[in-house]
C-alpha cells in the first residue's frame, strides 16, 4: 500500500474524540475522497497523514514507513488556506522550493522546471511577482501547482476547488488525472464530490467518531447522513 492508516483515534485536550479507530489503505494510484460536515475532522486527518499531527492511537505508513520524516517527504499537503503554505518570496521561488522538497521521494508527475509548471498552470505572468501581492485566486493556484510540482507519492488536498474559477478547476482535474495515471495516490477533502467522482476509487465519510470507508458507489446515497450534499443522480 502507498498510504495506510490503522486504528486512528484523535482528540484535542478537552475536545471530543474523532475517527473512532479508523483504518484504510490506498494502493499505488488510489484516490480517496474525504467527505463530512465542517468540524468532522477532515483537515485534522490530512494533518495526521502528512505527519503534522500525531494520533492518540494508531499509525500511518507511506510505502511501509511510519516515521514522520517519511510522511513529510512522501506527501504533499495543501491546506485550505494557501497563505499558510506558501514559503517563497515570489512565485518562481515557491515552485522551486516545492520541487526541491520532494527531490528524494518523487513519484507521480515527473519533475519539471518552474517555467514548465508555470506554463501548465497559467502562472507565467506572475513568476516574478511577490507572493504577498497575489490575489487569493492566484495564491490558491500557485499553492496547488506547488503541491503537485515535486511529484509526491501521495497528495493531500484540503478543499482544492475553493477559490478557483472554472478554468482553474478544469486544469486541476487534468493534473489529477495525470497524477493518478503515473501511480501517485491522493486523499482529497471536498464538499464538492461530484467534481471528482470519476477519479475516486474509494470514499471516506466522517462524522465525529463515526466513519464509513467504502469502495461501493451505492454507499454514496448516505452522503446526506454525513452532512454532505449528494452527488447529482444519487
Amino acid at each position: 500500500m502507498t498510504l495506510k492508516a490503522e486504528g486512528l483515534r484523535f482528540a484535542r485536550p478537552g475536545g471530543r474524540e474523532l475517527f473512532g479507530g479508523l483504518s484504510f489503505g490506498l494502493p499505488e494510484g488510489g484516490f480517496m475522497l474525504l467527505c463530512g460536515a465542517n468540524g468532522s475532522g477532515k483537515s485534522t486527518l490530512l494533518d495526521i497523514l502528512g505527519g503534522l499531527e500525531s494520533p492518540l492511537e494508531g499509525r500511518v505508513e507511506i510505502c511501509g514507513d511510519s516515521s514522520r520524516e517519511a510522511l513529510s517527504l512522501g506527501t504533499a499537503l495543501l491546506p485550505q488556506e494557501p497563505d499558510h503554505y506558501l514559503l517563497g518570496a515570489d512565485a518562481r521561488e515557491e515552485l522551486e522550493l516545492a520541487m526541491a522538497r520532494t527531490a528524494s521521494s518523487r513519484a507521480g508527475l515527473p519533475p519539471s522546471g518552474a517555467d514548465a509548471v508555470a506554463a501548465a498552470w497559467g502562472l507565467v505572468e506572475i513568476l516574478e511577482t511577490p507572493v504577498e501581492t497575489l490575489s487569493p485566486g492566484q495564491k490558491k493556484r500557485l499553492a496547488i501547482a506547488s503541491a503537485l510540482a515535486g511529484g509526491p507519492r501521495a497528495v493531500l488536498l484540503d478543499e482544492p476547488f475553493s477559490g478557483l474559477d472554472w478554468p482553474g478547476c478544469l486544469a486541476l482535474l487534468e493534473d489529477l488525472r495525470r497524477l493518478k495515471g503515473r501511480g501517485a495516490s491522493a486523499v482529497i477533502a471536498t464538499h464538492e464530490p461530484y467534481l471528482l467522482r470519476e477519479l475516486a476509487d474509494c470514499w471516506l465519510l466522517l462524522k465525529g467518531e463515526e466513519s464509513l470507508f467504502t469502495r461501493d458507489p451505492g454507499d454514496l446515497k448516505r452522503l446526506p447522513e454525513f452532512g454532505v450534499r449528494p452527488c447529482p443522480g444519487d
